[in-house]
């Protein structure tokens, strides 16, 4: 996109997350989401003049309340589980050293903690058990493959040097040509 982009889109989240604008936030919450990872990262990075982020805003927001039921609707929600799923993280601290936490409304807390709660125990995305299983098991898998990489590059490196050690001893034939046959990996 154009130099600015992110920027511009993140103050318009800002002030949107500020005035509790649920459709206009998911709107640009999409166009953010089509953004190279640069400009997401600044959009998402754009705080208010007191350092607040689009969390702190947002949880602050007055929900969206269904006239005909009297309930609140689960738009709010919705933008905070969307903010969250994009790694803002609700421990943030603004100028006066609030987190998300410091300054959410008591009824939403429980909202808030409930998903922040499930992105950290996943760390990735899934959040299930099953799913976190999934990630433990490739995770061993790809743990014991680096080390067998590690071991075989370290295998014929060794093998190369202490060949380069051999050919450079005094009293061997022809240290040059010895040295120069071994490829250091």
């Amino acid at each position: 996109g154009e130099e600015g982009d992110g920027l511009s889109l993140g103050k318009k989240l800002l002030i949107s997350c500020k005035i509790g604008d649920f459709d206009n936030i998911m709107k640009l919450l999409d166009d953010i989401d089509e953004l190279d990872d640069e400009d997401r990262d600044a959009a998402l990075d754009v705080t208010d003049k007191k350092g607040n982020t689009h969390l702190h805003l947002i949880v602050q927001a007055d929900e969206a309340i269904d006239e005909f039921y009297e309930t609140p609707l689960d738009d709010k929600k919705v933008c905070v589980y969307r903010l969250l799923d994009l790694e803002l993280n609700p421990e943030d601290v603004n100028e006066a050293m609030e987190t998300v936490w410091d300054v959410c409304p008591r009824e939403f807390e429980r909202t808030l903690a409930e998903h922040s709660d499930k992105k950290r125990r996943s760390g990735f995305r899934g959040g299930s058990l099953v799913a976190e299983g999934a990630t433990l098991n490739s995770l061993k898998a790809a743990g014991t493959a680096l080390k067998a990489v590690a071991k075989f590059k370290r295998g014929p490196k060794k093998a190369a040097e202490s060949a380069a050690a051999k050919a450079a001893e005094p009293g061997s034939s022809d240290s040059s040509a010895a040295g120069s046959s071994v490829r250091m990996i």
